[in-house]
């Protein structure tokens, strides 16, 4: 599929994940006519952001809502922890699905995971 964020296009194949910031204008659409299914997760920033400035928040959070352009990312195989990116992905899928008791816990610690690893890419 192709994915264009603020007019630069991304041409995504199976397995890959792009991890689009929050406020970037963007879309998908098949590639070639291929055809193509995926999931999107969205999330308001406001879920993993911390009520107070602590140093989690302005090392790592506040730049992804403050600087998103620099932020957005295209995961394929290439990448040394692509098998932690797609763990981190399956299981906030699969949290969100279940809606098991408490499972906003394990979905916010699955996307600060998710976010560590976009940070080691």
């Amino acid at each position: 599929m192709e994915v264009k964020i603020e007019g630069k296009s991304y041409i995504g194949k199976e397995g890959d994940i792009l991890f689009i910031p929050p406020n970037q204008l963007h879309g998908a659409m098949s590639y070639h006519h291929s055809p193509c299914a995926f999931f999107a997760i969205v999330f308001d920033s406001l879920f993993i952001k911390s009520n107070f400035s602590d140093f989690i928040q302005q090392s790592y959070i506040d730049s992804i809502i403050e600087f998103p352009s620099k932020y957005i990312v295209h995961a394929t195989n290439d990448l040394p922890n692509i098998a932690e990116l797609r763990n981190n992905v399956v299981q906030i899928i699969d949290e969100f699905a279940l809606k098991e008791p408490f499972f906003e816990l394990s979905l916010k610690a699955n996307l600060l995971l998710f976010l560590k690893n976009i940070y080691l890419t």
